[in-house]
């Protein structure tokens, strides 16, 4: 009759302390607050649990998806993040996200000026991007923006 007891706190145990992924939504929530050591913390902990095998890569895109997003607290929290912690590779690639959604939009005013501003930013985007691959290789988004070339000016 103890086993029941042992079996249930060792199973309330191991529930326990497994973390609860970090949301999309609750990304949202952190930027909104400014809340850059949620952000930076929730991703880290996304990431080891990619690494671990406890997560897919597409989960660490939506992440990272959001945080490319034009929404002026989003563009400001990711560009003050880079600025706070410029050699962190989570700051750098979410930043060469960013700039290269900008980038995109910027260029389809289809005038020269546009053009100009957004082979600038694409510029920055490969630079952020090759930063953030050298630093860590393993960081989905970075290999993406390498693979997928974001950074190249067209």
């Amino acid at each position: 009759m103890r086993i029941i007891p042992l079996c249930v706190s060792l199973i309330l145990a191991a529930t326990s302390s497994i973390a609860n992924p970090f949301t999309v939504d609750e990304l949202r929530s952190a930027v909104i607050a400014r809340d850059f050591d949620a952000v930076r913390s929730g991703l880290n902990q996304a990431q080891q649990a990619f690494l671990d095998g406890k997560r897919p890569a597409d989960d660490i895109r939506d992440l990272f998806i959001a945080l490319s997003r034009s929404a002026p607290e989003t563009v400001a929290l990711v560009e003050d993040w880079l600025a706070r912690d410029p050699d962190n590779p989570k700051a750098q690639i979410a930043r060469a996200w960013s700039l290269y959604e900008a980038a995109r939009h910027v260029r389809s005013a289809g005038n020269g000026y546009s053009a100009q501003v957004a082979n600038n930013m694409l510029t920055r985007t490969d630079v952020l991007a090759s930063a953030a691959y050298s630093s860590e290789p393993y960081l989905i988004p970075a290999s993406d923006a390498l693979v997928r070339g974001v950074g190249r000016v067209r």
